[in-house]
């Protein structure tokens, strides 16, 4: 292979003509798919070997002959009794181990070796391929099929095992699943990220009038909305029969949710590459042309910016894939003995272990305590509280950052609002136009924030009380400062520390900014650390 490389490349380097030669270049690769699948089809029947376990198999060939009846080499073939080699079907699995027949395999390779043959030869197109003309669209065709095929393996590995015993040894399936679909997770990404390179960089709408590609754009906006009513009225509808009884339906309908969430995100990233409502050129902005999130009014759909959000739906879905399987992994495995197929059907069984969120490591907490369980999940909470301050934080730093605030709200009538003042050659009128109307100045204008300064302050504070927040966590995870259970279980108590501390507490301070902070800034007035004491809610008292 080492030399056919350096031969290739140095010595007889096809043209670019060979390359573009797509129904050749099928052909070619349907013949190599076709040759194989026989060669190991072939290879199953003719040249069996024993399974290293258990060990009887390495004692005793015969036992072989329960995975493959055809252990006679290739004398039948030479001496014409060709009827040695007929192939069974026997359709399932064999009970001692849990997998496919081999015969089976073979056959089934045989099969697809015979069907490939007879498509590489019916193979024709009947006009100009995007293919010949753009690598990314090559790329992104390439990475769909190869994306999805791997997600197929990794369904198929465990659902209809391949190897003997593969079935049986669960951390063996569950490493092989989650490889798989995080790979294809990662693929499929891709084939909607070249998709839309290939939109912006070699795409021309000028010699490809009225074709197929050509109408889809042009209702664009109809498929995107058809389907987002689809997926968030459709499914609710045709669910409503099945009564929301056990996590198992619950969780495959979180599957479907969050899977074709991401396939809408992926599809419209591409479609919308071009342009949109927003920012009618994205085509001459480039499809590098950054996104900064809150600081241009939310807009994540240029580009890589789209990219991205489609990552974060993309690692949502499988994350929740893997977690059900490693769930479903810990609960059938032998080392569980005290848990059954009957246990795990339970809806009660399913909701408890769902509830206390202790599925997906269900091994790290066989010891665990429901003080310790509680305490957990309370210390999580300050981080969650943390990370909203700290994205909050962002918003306000990227507008004092890239923005025209101050001079935004020292003119209102005269100067226009955007997030981003940093000019770009790229940067046309249509989006200018476009970030004038995202809104990200509105908000902080509202509550009393006049100047970067406030801006930076307020950005420093909400830092702060991140800091704070995950001190808060892990302190209630020593050993001094840990609640006891009977403080989580005081339900009066938690209740009116809730109303009392959460909603009455941050209600009176937000009205208390209202009344000392952003009223007096609407009215002009200057705001100082003693407002509170000297400032009026109202000019008259």
């Amino acid at each position: 292979m080492l030399f056919f490389g350096w031969f290739h490349y140095h010595k007889a380097a096809p043209k670019l003509a060979w390359f573009q030669d797509v129904e050749s270049m099928l052909n070619h690769h349907l013949a190599v798919a076709t040759r194989t699948w026989v060669s190991l089809g072939g290879h199953q029947v003719l040249d069996p070997k024993e399974i290293p376990l258990p060990y009887e198999f390495i004692l005793n060939r015969d036992l072989w002959l329960n995975f493959i009846p055809i252990c006679r080499g290739a004398t039948p073939f030479f001496t014409l009794n060709w009827s040695k080699y007929g192939l069974s079907y026997f359709s399932w699995r064999i009970r001692s181990e849990s997998g496919l027949w081999s015969i089976d395999i073979a056959h089934h390779h045989l099969a697809i070796a015979i069907l490939f043959t007879i498509a590489g030869h019916m193979y024709r197109t009947n006009g100009v391929l995007i293919l010949t003309t753009s690598w990314h669209a090559q790329l992104s065709l390439n990475l769909a099929m190869l994306g999805s095929l791997t997600i197929v393996v990794a369904h198929h590995m465990y659902s209809m095992p391949p190897y003997p015993y593969l079935a049986t040894d669960y951390g063996t399936q569950l490493s092989l699943f989650t490889h798989h679909m995080w790979i294809g997770g990662f693929l499929i990404v891709g084939t909607a990220a070249h998709a839309a390179i290939f939109m912006v960089r070699d795409y021309d709408p000028t010699t490809r009038y009225n074709d197929l590609l050509d109408r889809v754009l042009r209702h664009r906006d109809a498929i995107i909305s058809h389907l987002n009513w689809a997926l968030a009225v459709g499914g609710k509808v045709a669910l409503l029969p099945i009564p929301l009884g056990t996590a198992n339906f619950l969780v495959h309908h979180i599957h479907a949710f969050t899977i074709h969430v991401t396939v809408l995100i992926l599809l419209k990233g591409v479609l919308f590459a071009r342009s949109s409502r927003l920012i009618s050129d994205k085509a001459n902005l480039g499809f590098r042309f950054p996104c900064d999130g809150h600081g241009r009014g939310y807009m994540s759909s240029i580009g890589t910016g789209s990219c991205l959000l489609r990552t974060i739906r993309m690692y949502n879905s499988i994350s929740v894939v893997i977690f059900h399987f490693s769930w479903k992994m810990h609960i059938m495995a032998l080392r569980f003995p005290r848990f059954s197929q009957g246990l795990a059907q339970d809806p009660t069984t399913r909701r408890i272990w769902f509830g206390i969120a202790t599925a997906h490591d269900f091994e790290s907490h066989d010891d665990i305590t429901e003080e310790r369980l509680y305490q957990n999940i309370f210390a999580s909470h300050f981080g969650q509280l943390a990370i909203i301050f700290l994205w909050t934080s962002r918003n306000l730093f990227h507008v004092a950052w890239q923005g025209n605030f101050e001079s935004w709200v020292q003119d209102p009538l005269h100067v226009r609002p955007i997030a981003h003042a940093i000019w770009d050659p790229h940067f046309g009128q249509p989006t200018v136009e476009a970030f004038t109307r995202g809104g990200a100045l509105g908000p902080w204008y509202t509550i009393g924030l006049r100047t970067n300064e406030d801006l930076y302050t307020g950005a420093l504070f909400l830092l702060f009380l991140s800091a704070i927040s995950l001190i808060a966590g892990w302190l209630h995870l020593q050993p001094k400062w840990k609640p006891s259970i009977s403080w989580f279980k005081n339900a009066e108590s938690r209740l009116n520390h809730h109303l009392l501390g959460l909603f009455g507490v941050s209600s009176l301070a937000w009205t208390g900014h209202l009344v000392h902070v952003a009223i007096p800034a609407s009215r002009g007035e200057s705001v100082r650390w003693n407002n509170f004491l000297d400032v009026l809610p109202h000019p008259r008292g």
